[in-house]
């Protein structure tokens, strides 16, 4: 068993269990507001389409995150081949590139990304 992979795993469901309870408790209050402020919609449909087009963008994102978190766990599980080791690494940089752009822009959430890139690139070695 890949412990480096299994640990990634673990993260990224974090990552993406806790985005979508966040979006919950949170998104109505704060993103939804933010977003009802651009002038993309005509004002009647504005409510509406703003909370739609933000809970599908928050909650794909969630979806995806638990998506590589299963490959993850897969990955964990099965022997190493030059296959899997490509497409670790591809998953590592991914979260490596989104740590860089969160630590551009939301600094205090880039730590869980900056995790699962090097726990996905260690599984490697």
């Amino acid at each position: 068993m890949n412990l480096w992979f299994l640990a990634g795993s673990i993260l990224s469901y974090v990552l993406g269990i806790g985005h979508t309870v966040l979006a919950e408790w949170a998104g109505d209050r704060v993103l939804v507001k933010r977003i009802q402020g651009i002038a993309l919609f005509e004002e009647a449909e504005k409510d509406i389409l703003a909370k739609r087009i933000i809970r599908l963008a928050w909650h794909a994102t969630s979806i995806l995150w638990c998506g590589v978190g299963t490959l993850l766990l897969y990955a964990a599980f099965i022997e190493l081949s030059p296959q899997i080791i490509w497409i670790m690494r591809i998953v590592s940089a991914t979260f490596l590139l989104t740590f860089f752009l969160s630590l551009a822009t939301v600094p205090r959430k880039a730590g869980l990304f900056l995790a699962i890139s090097v726990t996905a690139w260690m599984g490697t070695c």
